[in-house]
């Protein structure tokens, strides 16, 4: 017995052509872009808002610690004699004097400038603001710090009528002045760098040290 097998083929389906196949392939490939380039974008910017936030808050953190220096700064309650709040400043440096303790914690003033925050000093120097206390080795207080905008001195000083008191350069100012200074503007600039951008942000402070008059 012999079978016969028919095949019909349906005139009105067609397959899919070269022409429409590369069509397809290209428009996948520039949707694919498409959503890369949004999440690289996306991420630039969390990258650069995490690193601004960084300088931010290096800035902060270093800005109240000098701010709190400041404010003590010329405390003399038993009278030390030739006592001065300020042993040197400038653009980039300043030492200040408190007598704030005894040798224990929490004991009275003892008149002199050998116990913790009494004699501290800040200096910049190559993109680290740095911090001294008494006779112990230096830390760095803050990372990334960069020239202020429009060449803003770090430490700025002013006496009691409100007339800026000349720096006399980074660290130089006169014994004079020194003791004419009766408020201090600090303005510190951080940087980093996203992707080959720079990220920078600037905070400035104004302290006027409690203990002068």
């Amino acid at each position: 017995m012999r079978t016969t097998v028919k095949l019909q083929v349906s005139r009105g389906e067609s397959g899919v052509t070269l022409l429409e196949l590369l069509i397809a392939l290209a428009l996948g490939a520039v949707l694919t872009v498409g959503v890369l380039a949004i999440w690289r974008e996306t991420q630039l910017a969390y990258l650069y808002g995490a690193e601004a936030a960084d300088a931010q808050q290096n800035l902060r953190v270093a800005l109240d610690r000098v701010s709190q220096v400041l404010r003590s700064a010329g405390a003399n309650p038993v009278q030390i004699p030739d006592f001065v709040a300020f042993g040197q400043a400038g653009d980039e440096c300043l030492r200040a004097f408190a007598d704030l303790e005894g040798d224990a914690d929490g004991s009275p003033p003892d008149g002199e400038l050998d116990d913790p925050w009494e004699d501290v000093r800040f200096d910049y120097a190559n993109g680290v603001l740095k911090q001294q206390n008494g006779r112990s080795p230096s830390q760095s207080l803050a990372f990334g710090i960069v020239p202020n905008p429009g060449g803003v001195p770090i430490f700025q000083y002013f006496d009691e009528s409100g007339l800026p008191i000349a720096s006399g350069g980074k660290c130089g100012m006169s014994s004079a002045d020194l003791n004419r200074i009766r408020r201090i503007v600090v303005t510190l600039t951080a940087r980093g760098v996203v992707e080959g951008q720079s990220v920078t942000r600037t905070l400035r402070s104004e302290v006027r040290p409690r203990n002068l008059r």
